[in-house]
């Protein structure tokens, strides 16, 4: 039962807000997002879709995704680090790992650049 009601509110939070107005705003967060990444020269993200949703997958050149997404970590940041069900493809480009962060309505541009403000902490400390 719990699943049920926790299902509805969901439902009734999306609805509330609306899909299109839920749309827009991540594509605004996506486009900020993607703009602080463009000022670190060494953050490479993976994939550019022009539809895509706010999801990013990326890596630091220099740096292993497990370091810095760990020290992201302990500052708060729930990011996801790994393979993410691509082994082979990350294999045949070799590529170690990757760092993933996504977004959604309940973001604001207050925590990417928060996100940034730390991820440029752990570059210097890895550096």
């Amino acid at each position: 039962i719990a699943s049920i009601i926790a299902m509805k509110e969901g439902l009734k939070f999306i609805e509330d807000i609306g899909v299109q107005n839920i749309r827009e705003y991540e594509s605004q967060l996506r486009t900020y997002f993607e703009q602080k990444a463009s000022e670190i020269p060494s953050m490479k993200i993976i994939g550019n879709a022009d539809e895509k949703v706010p999801t990013f997958s990326f890596l630091i050149d220099g740096v292993h995704a497990n370091d810095y997404t760990s020290y992201l970590s302990q500052k708060g940041f729930a990011i996801r680090v790994g393979h993410h069900c691509t082994q082979p493809l990350m294999k045949k480009y070799g590529v170690p790992a990757l760092s993933r962060a996504s977004l959604s309505v309940y973001n604001t541009e207050g925590e990417i650049d928060s996100f940034f403000e730390q991820l440029q902490k752990a570059l210097e400390f890895f550096a």
